[in-house]
């Protein structure tokens, strides 16, 4: 069977989160829930979104997005659709697209309760190489206040800090699997951030940790990223910052807050998330072909 590919407009955002819903719903133990306005903060990154149609209906949901020299790929099946091929066609265009955009290889992440995703991807020569988790603590009452390691000072991102923001985040990843580093401009472009969750310690002068945080996203609080630099890690920093980041999403509403992290993640992050009563939601699998 073969089905109409589209691109995605602004307009869609409602059907797309709509369609993404209900594959959650379908496939995650706990399915996480995103807006049309969640859509459109993802589509500010630099990509190329697909509708997949049969007929009118919209049945599929696709995209390619940069990633340094590397295209990455993602999609969505509605479950109404389910066994009709309509995720091989997202396949076929994810690596299709991946090539002629000149990609040395193509990656797609899945759910791994989605087994079904996974048996059509070692079909098509891909391998599983990472995992990584979507973690949640649910707040039932303000968090208490993190006490700060001595010497160190949190204050929330004022604007014109926006580049030392970056900067930290930056070197704060700069040694974590797959990080792609992107100059400020870009960085910049593809972000909508909220200042009053935003956050950087100082040390000082020396800045020595940031945050960035957004009131909602998956249906509730979202720490997006959190990084410390090096020589500043195992002091307690990061304990503290999450801390302090759990208690400015309650102050806005949140009730449950949520981040991912790469399971393997080598400065002990998935430790420290636990440590602060985080636990593990679900697991994406990552997936790879050389093309």
């Amino acid at each position: 069977m073969r089905f109409g590919f589209r691109e995605a407009r602004k307009e869609d955002a409602e059907a797309v989160a709509d369609l993404c819903n209900a594959f959650e719903r379908a496939v995650a133990a706990e399915p996480e829930v995103v807006s049309a306005d969640d859509v459109l903060r993802f589509w500010r990154r630099e990509s190329e979104r697909r509708l997949v149609l049969d007929g009118g209906a919209l049945v599929g949901f696709a995209f390619v997005q940069r990633r340094g020299e590397r295209y990455d790929g993602d999609g969505w099946v509605h479950p109404d659709a389910f066994g009709r091929g309509v995720g091989t066609a997202i396949v076929d265009w994810i690596e299709t697209r991946s090539r002629e955009l000149g990609s040395p290889e193509v990656r797609i992440g899945i759910l791994h309760t989605d087994e079904r995703a996974g048996c059509l991807l070692r079909r098509r020569g891909f391998d599983p190489i990472r995992s990584f988790f979507r973690m949640v603590i649910e707040l039932d009452e303000e968090p208490e206040p993190p006490a700060w390691p001595e010497g160190f000072d949190v204050a929330t991102l004022v604007p014109g800090e926006e580049r030392v923001l970056h900067e930290v985040l930056e070197e704060a990843f700069e040694d974590h699997w797959g990080h792609q580093y992107r100059p400020f401009e870009e960085w910049i472009d593809a972000r909508a951030l909220e200042h009053e969750l935003c956050f950087l310690v100082r040390s000082g002068d020396a800045v020595a940790a940031g945050a960035e945080c957004k009131r909602q996203l998956f249906g509730m609080g979202w720490v997006d990223v959190l990084g410390t630099r090096r020589e500043y890690r195992r002091k307690g920093v990061g304990d503290a910052l999450l801390r302090h980041a759990f208690v400015e999403l309650y102050r806005r509403g949140a009730r449950r807050v949520g981040l991912g992290v790469d399971a393997e993640n080598p400065t002990g992050a998935t430790r420290l998330y636990e440590r602060v009563g985080m636990r593990v939601a679900s697991q994406a699998d990552v997936y790879a072909k050389k093309l």
